[in-house]
């Protein structure tokens, strides 16, 4: 997705959804998926690691048909305001949050 990025900017991980990023001074995670650039700390980052993992452990909870299509829809904090994502969508999103968060893990130990 990024074939050039900042020299302070290090890569987490990136798929066929999206790419999660952090910037090597401020230490801030963006989150870009499509048009949506989510940026937050580690703290929030971790936070929303674990929503994903329980919506994950919890699938069947947060189905929704909407025209047909079954979507797991992931609430957020704005009012009428929720992110949706088909099957394939949404085991991409587990994939890029796991890979990434190993990946933060990693630079701690060598930090």
């Amino acid at each position: 997705m990024f074939d050039y990025h900042s020299e302070n900017e290090k890569i987490l991980h990136e798929n066929k959804l999206g790419t999660i990023v952090q910037c090597i001074s401020c230490e801030k995670i963006s989150i870009i998926i499509n048009n949506l650039n989510y940026v937050c700390n580690e703290q929030e980052y971790n936070e929303l690691f674990k929503i994903v993992e329980n919506i994950d452990q919890n699938l069947e909870d947060y189905i929704y048909d909407i025209m047909g299509i079954n979507y797991v829809i992931l609430s957020t904090p704005l009012d009428k305001v929720n992110l949706i994502f088909n099957f394939n969508e949404f085991e991409d999103l587990l994939e890029l949050l796991n890979q990434s968060k190993y990946m933060l893990d990693v630079h701690k130990l060598f930090h």
